[in-house]
């Protein structure tokens, strides 16, 4: 098993740093906390010594700059960026083809020390993803990067860029334009930073501004223009600290936490980015436990707070403050099983300072406070094959009532999701997956609006929210390292929120899916080249049937074709 403790991460970044100063031809030997592994042999690049230098620090400080956005399945142990497009899944495949070099899972939440565990040459039987990975770490800093580093520390600059054109045969098109920076760096062997901003525009026809309907990251409109289109901003920033087993984050990110490729039912990218505090830490080599505590944004206005400004006759409204604590402990017993148990809980309106034990039972806290606040518990499992596939499951509770759980009075509040992927089923890099997931009704929601399951008007779990479910089946196949496709079909349905007096007077009135619904199917192609590191050039056909019984909430319509095509640098979404 490759060594996740930090002597070994150590030992293999001090061993790098020897070969570098002694040679301009290298070979590296792989490091394994486990004398069962061979020792394998990997020919690195002729480069100059100066400059496989700074592509070693750049692997590390890399990490930091990788948490600006996270799409694509649940992998705690992330290599560069090839976690953040669901076009590239050398990084899944790399955890079910070698198990061994991801202990942990459930959470995305990475750490961005961990550069150096990469063992290339793992993936030598496959040329595709050992090419892919050899190309990421190899060329160092991009050509338009602004970077200073010696042997300790390191600060570099790059730009954001990217334009999208979408259109359908339903008179919808727009574009979107995005432009800003990210700055990442490290000092010394214990701190690393990340910060970005970007700046969108979309303009034109926009029939859902919001992408409520869509599994795409959600976002704050900054300057609403009307039928032009709209403007919003994205700001992220990360600060970490390392002493030993124990990492400390100070950041403004989205969370990842479950399994599942068409959204995680626990904590997923939907909702906007929200500033937060960090705690993970590595019990032993097969335990971790990790801590959040995270600021959400409300929108509830306080009215007692708001007031109307003398000077400028204008209107200032205070939200209602809203937070959220959540642990979770994960467990391998072996390098393929990881076992995640964990809590979380929203409260508003007053700090409670319970809340900030990482190890106190929240929901006891909750009721031995006399408290209101929206408690919930999650658990997750996942097996990986490593040359089949790789079979998970996540489950979220809302409200569980064990007296009437088999009743027809039950008041079981849950989402779950199962799913599969199978890889390799006729040849190299040809995979194939089946996912379920079904929200009952009533999940995110509580009886308090300050306390739900929501943060800047987006569901902090799955993105369809409550009373839906979703089937979806996809293929995958890499010919070359840059080129990938995603062959997909998925069915949505969606039921209608219930009275407030059904919810907290006889939840088990409103049974699953019943009343109006509203109904999509969707084929469709998606498609990514990486003309250059870091410049993508995407493309995504699809045909829509959509059905909605509830009026004015969503619009109907068959046969939709539409078509998206948009080329980015540096930006990955």
């Amino acid at each position: 098993m490759i060594a996740d403790s930090t002597k070994c991460v150590a030992l293999l970044f001090r061993l790098l740093l020897k070969m570098l100063s002694n040679t301009n031809t290298l070979y590296s030997k792989s490091i394994f906390c486990s004398s069962a592994r061979p020792r394998q042999y990997t020919k690195i690049a002729l480069l100059s010594t100066r400059m496989v230098k700074r592509v070693t620090l750049f692997c590390i400080l890399l990490w930091s700059a990788a948490q600006a956005q996270i799409d694509g399945d649940s992998i705690s142990v992330r290599f560069n960026t090839d976690l953040h497009y669901p076009g590239n899944k050398a990084l899944e495949r790399l955890a079910i083809i070698d198990p061994s070099l991801r202990v942990h899972d459930f959470i995305s939440n990475y750490s961005p020390f961990d550069a150096v565990r990469v063992g290339l040459e793992k993936l030598r039987f496959n040329p595709v993803f050992a090419d892919d990975l050899h190309f990421r770490f190899m060329q160092g800093i991009s050509a338009v990067s602004l970077s200073i580093a010696d042997e300790s520390n390191s600060v570099a600059v790059e730009p954001i860029l990217g334009y999208k054109i979408f259109a359908d045969n339903e008179a919808q098109r727009f574009t979107r334009r995005t432009n800003g920076l990210k700055l990442f760096g490290n000092l010394g062997d214990h701190v690393v930073f990340f910060a970005s901003a970007a700046d969108n525009l979309e303009r034109g026809k926009i029939l859902d501004k919001k992408k409520e309907m869509e599994a795409t990251n959600g976002f704050v409109i900054s300057n609403d223009q009307g039928d032009k289109g709209f403007d919003f901003d994205e700001a992220q920033a990360q600060l970490g600290f390392r002493w030993g087993r124990t990492e400390v984050f100070l950041e403004k990110l989205r969370n990842r936490w479950g399994y599942g490729e068409t959204g995680n039912v626990v904590l997923s990218e939907k909702a906007p980015s929200y500033p937060q505090a960090r705690l993970a830490v590595n019990l032993t080599k097969s335990l971790k436990f990790t801590y959040v505590l995270a600021s959400l944004y409300s929108d509830v206005v306080d009215s007692l707070e708001s007031y109307r400004d003398q000077q400028s006759d204008s209107y200032r409204r205070v939200y209602r403050s809203k937070y959220l604590a959540s642990h979770v402990l994960e467990y391998a017993p072996t390098s393929s099983l990881n076992i995640a148990l964990g809590e979380s809980m929203v409260f508003s309106d007053r700090f409670q300072p319970v809340y900030l034990l990482p190890l106190a039972f929240f929901r006891s806290a909750e009721h031995q406070n006399r408290d209101t606040d929206n408690a919930q518990m999650f658990a997750g499992i996942r097996y990986s094959f490593p040359t089949v596939g790789t079979f998970y499951g996540t489950l979220f509770i809302d409200d569980l009532n064990i007296d009437k759980m088999f009743s027809d009075q039950n008041t079981n509040i849950i989402a779950w999701t199962i799913g599969g992927r199978v890889i390799d089923v006729f040849w190299n890099n040809f995979d194939c997956t089946l996912e379920y997931t079904k929200l009952n009704p009533w999940v995110y929601t509580h009886k308090f609006e300050a306390t739900t399951y929501i943060s800047s008007g987006y569901t902090l779990g799955h993105w369809l929210g409550q009373n839906a479910d979703i089937v979806y089946a996809s293929i995958q196949y890499r010919w070359i390292r840059s080129l990938s496709l995603n062959l997909y079909a998925q069915k949505i349905r969606k039921g209608i929120l219930g009275s407030s007096e059904v919810h907290y007077g006889q939840t088990w009135a409103q049974k699953f899916l019943e009343g109006p619904l509203f109904k999509q199917t969707q084929v469709g192609l998606k498609g990514r080249c990486e003309v250059y590191r870091y410049l993508f050039l995407n493309w995504h056909f699809s045909i829509l049937d959509q059905t909605d019984e509830v009026e004015n909430r969503y619009p109907s319509f068959s046969n939709r074709f539409f078509v998206d095509v948009s080329i980015s640098y540096n930006l990955f979404e």
